[in-house]
């Protein structure tokens, strides 16, 4: 995270802990609550995703969208020609998605 945060300095981004394959307790290298400590301390988001079951997997790129959105609206970060970050791109209006201002109590995957 460190390492990450010092490479896109002075600009700002949205960071996601995702633990992966969360149908897989069994197999886990990395609790939940270790999980969510990490990030809550990183100052990230947290969820568990699992591809075979589809848990979380459209939720977390919605969050993250989301939160970049909002960082737009009130300014924290912006469209700048030069850098590799957020850009304006060309969807026409037919193919836009309208983000929801909505926040969900979640148990178990989300934040």
């Amino acid at each position: 995270m460190s390492e990450a945060q010092l490479h896109i300095e002075p600009q700002r981004a949205v960071y996601a802990v995702i633990g992966h394959k969360a149908d897989r307790d069994d197999e886990r290298a990395v609790t939940t609550k270790e999980g969510r400590h990490f990030a809550e301390f990183h100052g990230a988001r947290f969820l568990e995703t699992s591809a075979r079951t589809g848990q979380n997997v459209e939720e977390t790129f919605l969050t993250v969208t989301r939160d970049i959105y909002r960082m737009l609206e009130t300014g924290q970060v912006y469209v700048e020609d030069g850098w590799d970050g957020i850009k304006a791109g060309y969807a026409h209006p037919r193919d836009s998605i309208i983000l929801e201002q909505q926040e969900q109590e979640s148990s178990g995957g989300c934040c």
